[in-house]
């Protein structure tokens, strides 16, 4: 979960990241993550450092990722597995933040646009790649209910 999307602000802030490409196996795409506020939960958060993430890409918590650095370093990961998507499959089983960056950059959308968007748990997001660069096709869809 991303910090923004705690509605109780209970759980621990924690992050895993895998990107598995059919023939080239696994790798990890490691988060830089929320420096001091790893595993900390959300309502523990001061509100002047939430407005000054959100409102500067640049800033983060100490020892933690700013979403611009996050936006760079997800759409450079996107541009190094754009050969294999196109025609091929890529599944990245990812946390909330590189998901909506991901997204950012199919939409050629600035980063920012993260704080607009809410990625429920074990939802698929997906993205196809063709000749003219890549779409957006599904974003937060769930299973058909039981």
């Amino acid at each position: 979960h991303d910090l923004a999307e705690h509605d109780d602000g209970e759980e621990p802030i924690a992050l895993c990241d895998v990107v598995w490409v059919p023939g080239r196996g696994r790798r990890a795409l490691s988060p830089d993550g929320y420096g001091e506020l790893d595993e900390r939960p959300a309502s523990s958060v001061a509100a002047d450092v939430w407005e000054r993430w959100r409102s500067d890409p640049t800033a983060a918590p100490a020892g933690g990722e700013p979403l611009a650095k996050l936006g760079e370093r997800v759409r450079e990961a996107c541009a190094d597995l754009l050969h294999d998507a196109t025609g091929g499959v890529v599944v990245v089983v990812t946390h909330v933040s590189p998901i909506k960056a991901a997204v950012a950059w199919a939409l050629a959308v600035p980063d920012d646009v993260a704080w607009r968007m809410y990625v429920e748990d074990a939802s698929v997001t997906r993205i196809d790649v063709h000749s003219t660069g890549p779409v957006l096709r599904w974003f937060n869809r769930l299973p058909p209910a039981p």
